[in-house]
């Protein structure tokens, strides 16, 4: 004869939220939250499909885990089926309850709220427009908000209506092992070999579950033995103690543990999307117009989501009369002439490390680089007064300002002690760019008025050495206006002009004096050829 297991048609499970009671607690878990760690499982993966969204994490993994832990030590083990049927019900009242509910706020903001702003609407359209929107967005969180929690706690009591049907199946089968009066032929014998060697848990399966059974519960087994441990009160209250901090630490640096790994792994998942292949896409949003362009450049991913941004973009200014300047072609337009490597170079007040808060920090900014140049570690770090066999010398930073305006329509700036070193700094560092100097202008800060009454205002001198230098490289990514005609010959030449996308900053240790190991590779890397991709 097979046992089959028990059903319940009028069964629900429970609508609590999981228990947060520490093991310490002596009192019984309330039924209400039998079998959260199984119930939690199916709680956040509806609310992850209403909120768009179904995603896995280890926060989201461990966070079942120590629901489960908390249900296994609380959770009164011999809880009669009697007892179980009753909070069922009322399980299943609140549940009706909660339907309620969510149907009572649904009608409301769709009788008072709804009907009202389409009313307005017939007469004054613009106001039950505003009107509308701002009651339709209320009306869709409150209403969404009442439809999660009833999903919730319905997906909970199926959940648990399973479990609890299992969970009382699973004991009858033991009890009629204990009793004799079936063979435990759905465990497959194991239950009769266990009570054989165990006689005294077999008197205890025979009653498991009858109604009128003392309640069991683990954390209060735990409890009970410590207090019964023949040692002081002190020694009890150790023990006590140890295992709640234990518990308690073990569950906050699970968490730590799970967020890090999802730091991690966000981080590799972002990592993975900037390696990927970029692709140059682009469009003609208006076949009429066919010399009109968007001209996009990244990564899949980017380019889903700035396809659309600037599609909607161009229908917004599209026949509006915002200005001249709107789709000019850039060689037209352009003042400052394409730079493929921009360095800046930084200097600390301090030798070298460690810096610390006072050593002060400048930078010079230095575009149209000549990569035969800056990529010669002896001509930067001389540019900077240093090299040879003295090293990471510097120069002295001073009131005296100087500012060239280069070929390339940019400008390099620096400060030094007197007008004859602004003048010879930054004709040394002009060498390493592609571009010359068409003038220079040199000014001197007065140290008066309230220059003289607050300090700080004033520059002081002092020396500055290298400390660092970093590389960005701008690579064409299409080539609209990659030619025009050479005024003297009348042939088409190649220009800079076109669609550029900008490297992550390369940066490069200067403060050793010396020349760094990774140098040439990194610079190697830095300037090798890339080929204009085709577009798509």
């Amino acid at each position: 004869m097979t046992l089959s297991l028990p059903r319940f048609t009028n069964w629900k499970a429970l609508s609590k939220s999981p228990s947060n009671r520490s093991m310490k607690s002596s009192k019984v878990i309330a039924t209400g939250e039998l079998f959260n760690a199984v119930a939690s499982v199916f709680n956040f993966i509806v609310s992850d499909l209403i909120g768009g969204a179904f995603t896995w994490s280890a926060t989201k993994i461990w966070s079942i885990l120590v629901a489960g832990a908390i249900f296994a030590f609380n959770f009164n083990w011999n809880i009669p089926d009697e007892d179980l049927e009753a909070r069922f019900k009322q399980a299943e009242i609140a549940w009706y309850g909660q339907l309620g509910s969510a149907i009572g706020t649904s009608l409301g903001w769709l009788a008072c709220g709804i009907v009202p702003s389409l009313l307005i609407m017939s007469f004054n359209e613009a106001m039950g427009s505003q009107i509308l929107l701002s009651v339709g967005e209320e009306a869709y969180e409150e209403m969404i908000s009442e439809l999660s929690l009833l999903i919730n706690m319905g997906v909970r009591n199926k959940c648990n209506q399973l479990m609890a049907e299992m969970f009382i199946g699973f004991r009858w089968l033991i009890k009629n092992a204990a009793n004799g009066l079936e063979p435990d032929t759905a465990l497959g014998g194991i239950a009769t070999k266990v009570f054989q060697s165990f006689p005294k848990l077999k008197e205890s399966a025979k009653s498991w579950g009858d109604k009128g059974s003392k309640p069991w519960v683990l954390s209060q087994k735990i409890e009970e033995y410590i207090e019964s441990l023949p040692i002081e009160q002190k020694y009890q209250e150790f023990f006590e103690e140890l295992l709640d901090s234990f518990g308690d630490s073990c569950i906050e640096a699970g968490y730590v543990v799970a967020g890090g790994i999802d730091e991690f792994l966000a981080n590799q998942s972002v990592a993975q999307a900037i390696k990927q292949q970029p692709n140059t896409v682009v469009i003609t949003p208006n076949r009429l117009a066919p010399n009109q362009k968007l001209i996009l450049h990244g990564t899949t991913e980017q380019l889903k989501q700035s396809i659309t941004a600037a599609l909607a973009n161009y229908q917004i200014v599209d026949g509006k009369d915002i200005g001249i300047d709107l789709g000019m072609p850039l060689i037209e337009r352009a003042h400052k002439q394409i730079s493929e490597y921009v360095i800046t170079l930084f200097l600390k007040s301090k030798q070298k490390p460690p810096y610390g808060r006072d050593a002060k920090q400048h930078q010079i900014k230095l575009n149209s680089a000549n990569k035969l140049k800056f990529t010669d570690f002896d001509k930067v770090i001389r540019a900077l007064g240093g090299g040879g066999k003295d090293g990471n010398l510097g120069y002295m930073y001073g009131r005296f300002f100087g500012r060239a305006q280069m070929s390339d329509g940019s400008t390099l700036e620096l400060w030094c002690d007197t007008s004859e070193n602004v003048k010879t700094r930054i004709e040394a560092i002009a060498e390493l760019s592609e571009a010359t100097i068409q003038t220079l202008n040199i000014t001197e800060e007065i140290k008066d008025y309230q220059r003289k009454k607050i300090e700080g205002l004033s520059k002081d001198i002092y020396r500055v050495y290298p400390w660092k230098v970093e590389v960005i490289r701008k690579t064409k990514v299409y080539d609209d206006y990659g030619k025009s005609f050479n005024d003297t010959t009348g042939n088409l030449k190649s220009t800079k002009q076109g669609y550029y996308d900008h490297s992550y900053p390369y940066t490069l240790e200067l403060w050793q004096g010396q020349e760094p190991a990774n140098w040439d590779a990194a610079m190697a890397e830095l300037t090798k050829l890339i080929p204009l991709p085709n577009p798509i």
